[in-house]
């Protein structure tokens, strides 16, 4: 059911994805899952099932970022993992800028510099 859903909702058929999604839910609970159904749920504007999403979050203690955001927001990533992953690189760059020496090893040229 999980990839029927998916797939309604890359052909914009919100109802049919929630749906599927809502049935999904109730046998499986894993993070593609709950992903699954809370886009199914904001893209519906399904206020019922954001709530169900909220309060599964709230009961388990499930952690994850990029979701409880975009549910904050009442709006959701197209690509919550690559989203998350974006952030992870721009967190380390500015780390990485932010450092004094580069004991790393990596030898870094400015985009703008010719080869």
């Amino acid at each position: 059911m999980r990839e029927q859903a998916s797939y309604a909702l890359l052909a914009n058929q919100i109802d049919d994805a929630l749906k599927l999604a809502q049935e999904n839910w109730q046998q499986q609970r894993e993070t593609a899952d709950i992903v699954l159904y809370a886009t199914a749920a904001l893209k519906a504007n399904s206020k019922k099932d954001i709530e169900i999403v909220r309060q599964f979050i709230a009961d388990t203690q499930f952690e994850y970022p990029a979701l409880e955001r975009d549910l904050r927001l009442g709006k959701i990533s197209d690509c919550l993992h690559c989203q998350a992953t974006h952030e992870q690189n721009a967190s380390q760059m500015a780390r990485t800028a932010n450092s004094p020496t580069d004991t790393s090893g990596e030898q870094t040229q400015n985009k703008d510099e010719s080869l």
